[in-house]
């Protein structure tokens, strides 16, 4: 699901997200998080999903999103950033960034691999 790499801050996740995005996937995702008592308490997300296929709502964003905060509730901090390349996909990305209501969780949709590694502080190539 995840490969653990590691820089000079420390641990930090990267995945290339499959071709095609379920809800069932979402949730996966998710209760992999819940159940990552391994997992860093500053969490550091770098997920690749250029090139994929979302087969759920947008209405369906709101209740993802609620799931995720709980369970980032168990960390320090989580900083997920996603890398899209369709304007309707960064759209469903940024309509996540607006709605997530976790201090702890933050969530930011990007066009490029170099945006997204530099707001994860993230000094190496993946």
């Amino acid at each position: 699901m995840f490969q653990i790499k590691s820089d000079s801050k420390g641990s930090y996740l990267y995945r290339k997200s499959n071709p095609v995005v379920t809800l069932d996937y979402m949730i996966e995702t998710i209760d992999y998080f819940d159940k990552g008592d391994k997992l860093p308490q500053n969490l550091r997300i770098l997920e690749d999903s250029r090139d994929i296929c979302i087969k759920f709502s947008i209405q369906e964003i709101p209740a993802i999103l609620k799931k995720a905060s709980k369970v980032a509730e168990k960390y320090q901090l989580v900083k997920h950033a996603i890398i899209y390349n369709s304007p309707v996909y960064t759209a469903f990305g940024l309509l996540a960034e607006n709605l997530i209501s976790n201090k702890s969780y933050y969530i930011k949709a990007f066009s490029s691999v170099t945006a997204a590694r530099e707001w994860l502080e993230i000094d190496c190539s993946i």
